[in-house]
């Protein structure tokens, strides 16, 4: 098999996961997931910038493995970390795009569909593993799964009524990661996909602002990957977490004290061992001067 000569630009990788996993979105708490496709292949956005030299070789390099259907060829890429692999790599159809930098420099745009490389890694997890890089705070969104449903009636308001017991959260992160980070998530993301999508654990802030631990699941279909400059990666994903109860006091605390003192309230009446009937019943009244 031939090898491509020329290896891309090294920021101008960005790349889509394909799912080996499918879910199944339930009644009453998370969903459910199976592998479907073992080791599924990954594509890949890349990018040269040839003379006019390289351009001709990529034209005649590209004619001759595209004319009887798109044939395997070996390109280094550097996909999972810094450092270039050799990938079994074929042409996606329809997918080069050609500009022109200068009046002897092109830059020439292309899809590749990799084989998968064996995971390197070894074992499955008994345990959930926990995934040590927190998303960065500003690009989450949180989609939270509704409980209830309406029923509209001929006259009057609709009656509501509890639908779904304990609706997980979707939650859409992303990471910028540098490159031995990178290498680490790619190694935990084949783990915990190798054999379905595994539950594991992260610190996210969606209750209360602060980090806490929830039990978390990689979404099918949802990784993507693209460099965020050279020597880091911006990682993107869709995580569905274990529906988590919430703290019935710190909710009253806050309902009662934050309307009248705003964000000053947790310091001016801190927590007495969270003792919600001190703080209601004692400290409130007492700084009222009641």
């Amino acid at each position: 098999m031939t090898k491509f000569a020329i290896a891309p630009d090294s920021a101008s990788y960005s790349f889509t996961e394909r799912a080996e996993t499918v879910g199944a979105v339930l009644q009453g708490g998370v969903g459910k997931y199976r592998q479907t496709v073992k080791n599924p292949s990954v594509v890949v956005q890349v990018q040269w910038t040839y003379d006019a030299g390289g351009y001709n070789y990529f034209k005649a390099f590209y004619a001759t493995y595209t004319k009887s259907g798109s044939l395997p060829f070996e390109i280094d890429l550097a996909i999972d970390g810094t450092a270039l692999e050799e990938y079994t790599a074929y042409f996606l159809d329809d997918s080069i795009s050609t500009s022109a930098v200068s009046g002897t420099d092109y830059v020439v745009r292309a899809s590749l569909e990799l084989k998968s490389k064996p995971l390197t890694a070894s074992g499955t997890p008994s345990t959930p593993y926990k995934l040590n890089y927190i998303p960065n705070q500003a690009s989450y969104s949180i989609d939270t799964r509704q409980e209830t449903i309406a029923i509209p009636l001929e006259g009057g308001t609709s009656r509501y009524r509890k639908d779904i017991i304990d609706a997980g959260t979707i939650a859409n992160v992303s990471w910028i990661l540098n490159t031995t980070e990178y290498a680490d998530f790619r190694e935990f993301y084949k783990l915990t996909t190798s054999a379905g999508t595994t539950s594991f654990k992260i610190d996210l802030a969606i209750n209360y602002g602060t980090l806490e631990e929830y039990d978390a699941r990689i979404i099918p279909d949802s990784l993507s990957t693209s460099r965020y400059a050279d020597g880091f990666f911006n990682v993107q994903a869709q995580l569905e977490l274990n529906a988590k109860a919430r703290d019935t006091d710190a909710d009253l605390i806050a309902l009662v004290l934050y309307p009248e003192y705003g964000e000053n309230y947790a310091t001016l009446f801190p927590p007495d061992e969270n003792d919600i009937d001190i703080i209601i019943n004692t400290d409130f009244p007492s700084y009222l001067n009641v």
